[in-house]
């Protein structure tokens, strides 16, 4: 799916739209999203990461406060305004870093010392274009960066026992696919696409190991 709906109700815990559905579980599920389809995967990394297994994120923009704040001169940036917000004005910038998956993600970073519990993370593929003027591939890069230091936490979290086990890194598996020369959209060549959809496929089937018990 290219957005997959998260819902939430006070009497019940956040599950998405599929589980409530009796579709699937946790254990089960995966989703993907493209661009800006992608943001919504990146919300989820902070918001509720226990709901997915895997997640997909391919030429994510995820870095959106940032991008919007310091980067007018990017193709898009003025014009999405009106669909992000405008950073220039304090009650829409606060609205921004509330969602902004970088933002949240940073945070929970810092956080994590003080003794917060540690929820879990799904296996995450990112595929980023290195010449990519829409999404540049620091968010990409920058989401790699926050989810090992979060999963290098969640490990020495673990008996050591289980750090030694073969399933480490099957919770929290994390593979950045930086593509040299890429831009923000895909290739119509057959072969790189074909090998693309191969990556994936690997990426997500090996995601399903069991995981620590």
């Amino acid at each position: 799916e290219s957005g997959t709906c998260i819902t939430s109700e006070r009497s019940s815990p956040p599950q998405t739209k599929n589980q409530a559905l009796g579709i699937t579980s946790p254990q089960y599920m995966m989703a993907a999203g493209v661009s800006a389809g992608a943001l919504l995967c990146g919300v989820s990394l902070w918001a509720a990461p226990h709901l997915f297994r895997a997640l997909l994120l391919r030429m994510p923009f995820l870095d959106v406060y940032t991008t919007m704040t310091e980067y007018p001169h990017l193709p898009l940036t003025l014009h999405e305004r009106d669909e992000w917000g405008d950073p220039a004005v304090p009650r829409e910038a606060e609205y921004i870093a509330s969602w902004d998956p970088i933002q949240n993600l940073q945070r929970r970073v810092q956080q994590r010392p003080s003794g917060n519990p540690s929820t879990g993370l799904p296996a995450v593929l990112i595929q980023a274009g290195a010449a990519d003027m829409r999404a540049p591939p620091w968010n990409a890069s920058k989401l790699a960066a926050l989810l090992e230091a979060l999963a290098t936490e969640e490990l020495k979290e673990q008996p050591a026992s289980k750090r030694d086990a073969s399933e480490v890194g099957s919770d929290a598996g994390l593979l950045l696919d930086l593509q040299e020369g890429a831009g923000h959209f895909a290739s119509n060549q057959l072969e790189k696409i074909c090998l693309d959809r191969a990556i994936e496929a690997v990426f997500l089937k090996a995601s399903l190991r069991p995981r620590w018990s």
